[in-house]
């Protein structure tokens, strides 16, 4: 059986609720072979825990480091990953979660960085003005989350009628995008 099948299984056992299972499998792989994917769903799972897999973030954020080395960090959602673990950890954590989002940033700009920057700028160092900033960002390349989460903020900065617009533009978008999400992944369909 090759690694891509077992991590498929894996997946799958993910998907039933069985991530102790995909963890005995994702250990096999990583053994036998360095497979970025088997350490990012590794610290998916440690990460977010389970059925018998208790929360791990130590050993979440070793796997997600490996991912990103073994793919010469190229990939800024597995930066964003080792970020978002970072900030569970608290306080003390947070300047490496923020250098990660950088990091993440000079890899490629995709939404999901600004999202990242809204929420270390909303919990680590609060300043709701520039979390504002970058949902708005991240809500204009086209994150739905983000403009939910501007949204929030909004509501919470006492900004209700903001807020308002806001949710009433998404309501209004939300087809647009997710016709333009669609096409692009039609175009990068390989087709297996």
């Amino acid at each position: 059986m090759n690694d891509r099948t077992i991590i498929e299984e894996a997946m799958a056992a993910v998907a039933a609720r069985r991530p102790k299972d995909a963890l005995k499998a994702l250990a096999a792989v990583i053994r036998t072979s360095p497979s970025p994917q088997a350490h990012l769903l590794t610290g998916v799972i440690l990460e977010f825990g389970g059925p018998d897999v208790p929360i791990d973030l130590e050993r979440a954020i070793s796997h997600y480091r490996c991912a990103s080395h073994l793919i010469r960090n190229r990939d800024p959602l597995t930066l964003l990953y080792l970020a978002r673990t970072h900030m569970k950890l608290g306080p003390s954590r947070h300047p490496q979660a923020l250098r990660y989002i950088r990091e993440a940033c000079t890899v490629g700009r995709i939404p999901e960085v600004e999202l990242a920057f809204a929420k270390y700028y909303e919990v680590a160092e609060p300043n709701m003005d520039l979390a504002k900033r970058y949902l708005v960002r991240g809500a204009m390349r086209g994150s739905l989350a983000g403009a939910v989460a501007l949204a929030r903020v909004l509501r919470q900065t006492g900004c209700a009628g903001q807020a308002w617009v806001v949710d009433v533009l998404r309501m209004l978008a939300t087809p647009f995008v997710l016709l333009v999400v669609g096409r692009k992944s039609l175009r990068a369909f390989d087709g297996y």
